[in-house]
């Protein structure tokens, strides 16, 4: 059996409230004596602490009194729990859309390097080469060059929303 001291209860021995001699109620108190303790001394403790005798007896670890207080308490729990597991799925779901947008930021970053490549040996062709003489080379000049264009755009968009550096944005001369 566990023994819960109320320290102070001799304070209300004093106002009268029990009948209770002060060395028994030290005993009770202390511990030592708890065969002995009356009922009516554990019934008034726990309306004094406003605690179930349950509580006072180690048979619950629920110290309420109030059915309609502990219903309350058990809900407030049931909902911190439910809101527990909400924002623990929650933190995962955003861990996997953190994980998608730094897999589409580091694509990008390779395309716009794939296709600043690109360009760069097109142009080298096109200087090396009667490029004009081709068959379809004025077909795929326009292709590279919209690509290049659309490349750009993105650039812009995506050091706007600061998703890659201004690195990547080509030089403007003046």
């Amino acid at each position: 059996m566990r023994v819960v001291s109320y320290a102070g209860l001799h304070v209300l021995l004093r106002l009268n409230c029990w009948s209770v001699l002060l060395k028994e109620l030290a005993d009770i108190e202390s511990g030592t004596d708890i065969k002995s303790i009356p009922l009516l001394i554990i019934y008034k403790a726990s309306q004094v602490y406003d605690v179930s005798m349950d509580f006072i007896f180690g048979i619950s670890d629920d110290w309420e009194r109030d059915p309609s207080i502990a219903m309350q308490r058990q809900f407030g729990a049931m909902l911190h729990n439910w809101h527990k597991k909400k924002l623990s799925a929650l933190a995962v779901d955003m861990a996997a859309k953190q994980r998608q947008q730094d897999t589409l930021i580091n694509s990008a970053e390779i395309l716009i390097h794939a296709i600043a490549e690109v360009d760069e040996a097109f142009l080298i062709f096109k200087e090396m080469n009667h490029f004009d003489d081709l068959p379809a080379g004025s077909k795929l000049q326009y292709n590279i060059n919209n690509a290049v264009t659309h490349c750009n755009q993105a650039k812009r968009k995506l050091v706007r929303c600061k998703a890659i550096s201004k690195q990547f944005l080509p030089e403007v001369s003046q």
